[in-house]
């Protein structure tokens, strides 16, 4: 059966992507406000914090639509993404030692054939780990809303209030993908808790004024 493309979600990626690279020219591009920033220049500082609030969360974004649609592992698409990384890194590689900002050493063509970035790490591992998920969301209502929760609490008091983040990153990470996952497999399957319906707008205010 064919499906139908929906305008709202692919406009939802269209501004992720734009919201991608917002956050690498502000940080890699641009470096990261100083203090000195802050009292020569008070107002550039606080738009490009501003605009780095907005956009920290694009990676967030995609995982959420990949748990809106769910994931369905086949090694074609499994191999493709791995190609189109790798492919990726090598390109962007080539272009930086041609225009001489890096030389071609053994060590820089090990970071590029492995593509040794966060994201795809995080994501090959929720790849994997998405039939399991699946058969989880699909079959068990009660456990699946239990082991959301689980992992919420877990990762709000083994990362955002401990010192040490050795499973979630500061969302960095597979585990954090998972939570994001499920949250949004949930919401498209069984809907939104009445009390979380009920209470949206408070609860936006918490995390919000709980993530700065």
């Amino acid at each position: 059966m064919t499906q139908v493309r929906q305008s709202n979600i692919e406009l939802l990626r269209i501004v992720a992507m734009f919201m991608v690279m917002m956050l690498h020219v502000n940080n890699t591009a641009l470096g990261l406000p100083t203090t000195e920033d802050a009292q020569t220049a008070i107002l550039p500082t606080l738009t490009r914090i501003f605009f780095e609030l907005l956009s920290i969360g694009s990676v967030n974004v995609f995982v959420l639509i990949s748990g809106w649609f769910g994931i369905r592992f086949s090694w074609k698409s499994l191999t493709t993404f791995i190609f189109q990384c790798v492919f990726i890194t090598w390109g962007m590689l080539l272009v930086m030692v041609c225009f001489g900002f890096v030389p071609l050493t053994l060590r820089n063509l090990d970071v590029n054939l492995f593509v040794r970035s966060w994201f795809v790490q995080a994501y090959l591992g929720l790849y994997l780990l998405a039939p399991a998920l699946n058969l989880l969301i699909e079959n068990n209502k009660k456990r699946h809303s239990q082991i959301v929760i689980g992992l919420f609490l877990l990762e709000l008091f083994y990362d955002f209030l401990s010192p040490s983040e050795p499973l979630f990153k500061a969302g960095y990470s597979t585990m954090h993908f998972v939570l994001l996952y499920m949250i949004a497999r949930y919401v498209k399957l069984y809907g939104v808790f009445s009390f979380v319906r009920k209470w949206s707008f408070c609860l936006f205010l918490l995390t919000v004024v709980g993530g700065l």
